[in-house]
């Protein structure tokens, strides 16, 4: 009997975990969303200063093909970000301001979530770059 028990407790926190999970994204949405947009700039910024060390007649081949290729993954990235940040202004405007489906936050949110890491990742990259 104690197994089935432990099985059960088991089973409900892995339950508990996953919906709380889930939860997180859509209650931490505009969060998300605004942490986004804040390493948007930040890598907009180090792509500038990275572009500017392979346009340097002093920087050697090496470091201005690593520079490009980083240039090149930040770009992707950043039209990534854009897209994302312009489908949410625009179903923002379809609903006027209004997500009464909680669900509709889940996903814009967690690709935000996921994008900000990528980005918080490519600009500590950049920043040695320079």
């Amino acid at each position: 009997m104690g197994d089935e028990s432990e099985f059960g407790a088991r089973a409900g926190n892995y339950v508990i975990r996953l919906v709380t999970d889930r939860l997180d994204y859509i209650i931490h949405y505009g969060r998300n969303l605004d942490n986004l947009k804040d390493r948007l700039e930040e890598l907009v910024e180090v792509k500038g200063r990275v572009e500017s060390k392979v346009s340097d007649p002093f920087t050697s081949k090496k470091g201005k093909f690593e520079a490009e290729k980083w240039v090149k993954r930040a770009e992707d990235i950043i039209a990534k970000a854009q897209k994302l940040l312009e489908d949410e202004n625009h179903a923002h405007m379809c609903f006027y301001g209004l997500c009464a489906n909680f669900i509709i936050r889940y996903d814009p949110s967690v690709k935000a979530s996921r994008l900000a890491q990528q980005m918080a990742v490519e600009i500590q990259e950049g920043e040695g770059l320079c």
